[in-house]
């Protein structure tokens, strides 16, 4: 431990380095020489003053923060105070209970600054429903709508409490909504078309390569896209293709959600029509390019599980040729025209 005669040598000889170091004169060199000639502990004294003053040199301070600055000033405060009034008891337990807050505050200290953190918004639950080749579904939602799937569709749902969103990704999809506009609208979104709701039935079919169909059994529905929107009623269809509305047919109600019971309905359906309704129950794609129907229709009911017996059905009842291309293409052509005698 260093005796009050130590720390005093200790004194002088910074006070001697200090003065030499801010006034480099011979005079005050020969002083600081002198004063350290008297003894080993004066020399010590010197070489630990020259060493404490080397080292603060190296040490490049920075800027406190205000938090710092108060912390620091405590600190010294606070170690003044007790050397000066060590012997009192009672100035010790003030010393003491200051001490406790500074260590509190110590706790509290903002390693970084503070800013404001805003509370993230819990994200809108998303459901995936799916359905593969022969399978349909049926999904009570959790407002009390009804949505049917049928052969291989896929679709999202997310419900928030100022929106009931459903993206139809692939394949067709009925809907039966509950009206709740004034606060959640229904809206069914498939690639860039958009579909609102107020409370009504209806379908919507998403081919997959742009073609888009919106078909309502009842009720009214509000159908749109960038550029434009189309007002549906009960018994209408619409297809939107290549960025385009086409225009709007009538179709009976048993026919746009005959599906839903397995079944294909056509009532007077042009040929072409009806073979693309029919498509996706049958184990081909069918190409009607090469195909001039000369206004011919369809009607019957049909069992969407015997999709392709169907099909053969209507080529012997219009008397339809096709031929194979690639794996399953089916290229469909007319009759072939007899030669005369």
């Amino acid at each position: 431990m260093a005796t009050n005669s130590d720390q005093s040598l200790d004194a002088q000889a910074l006070q001697l380095v200090e003065t030499a170091l801010m006034d480099p004169s011979a005079a005050n060199r020969d002083t600081v020489d002198r004063w350290a000639a008297q003894s080993a502990e004066h020399r010590e004294a010197v070489a630990a003053a020259r060493k404490f003053h080397a080292l603060a040199s190296s040490i490049r301070p920075r800027e406190l923060s205000a938090f710092e600055s108060l912390r620091l000033c405590v600190q010294v405060w606070i170690t003044r105070l007790v050397g000066q009034l060590r012997e009192s008891s009672v100035l010790v337990g003030l010393v003491l209970l200051i001490l406790g807050g500074l260590v509190t505050l110590w706790q509290f200290s903002p390693s970084t600054p503070i800013t404001d953190t805003p509370i993230a918004q819990a994200p809108v639950p998303t459901e995936a429903f799916q359905t593969g080749y022969r399978q349909r579904e049926t999904i009570e939602l959790t407002d009390g709508s009804t949505v049917w799937l049928d052969w291989h569709t896929s679709i999202e749902t997310r419900f928030s409490a100022d929106q009931r969103l459903v993206s139809v990704t692939s394949g067709k999809a009925a809907f039966q909504v509950v009206p709740d506009i004034a606060t959640r609208p229904f809206i069914v979104e498939a690639g860039k078309l958009q579909t609102t709701v107020t409370g009504t039935e209806f379908t919507v079919e998403n081919a997959g390569n742009g073609e888009i169909e919106v078909a309502v059994v009842e009720g009214r529905v509000l159908v749109g896209s960038e550029q434009n929107s189309v007002a549906l009623g009960a018994e209408s269809v619409i297809q939107f293709s290549d960025g385009e509305f086409g225009p709007v047919r009538q179709l009976s109600s048993d026919e746009i959600g005959a599906w839903r019971d397995g079944l294909v309905v056509f009532r007077d359906r042009p040929l072409t029509e009806a073979l693309h309704a029919l498509e996706p129950y049958t184990s081909y794609q069918i190409d009607t390019s090469q195909l001039f129907d000369g206004g011919q229709r369809v009607s019957g009911t049909f069992f969407v599980e015997r999709g392709d017996a169907a099909l053969q059905a209507i080529f012997e009842t219009h008397r339809l040729n096709s031929i194979v291309k690639g794996r399953n293409t089916l290229v469909i052509r007319g009759p072939r025209l007899q030669r005369p005698n």
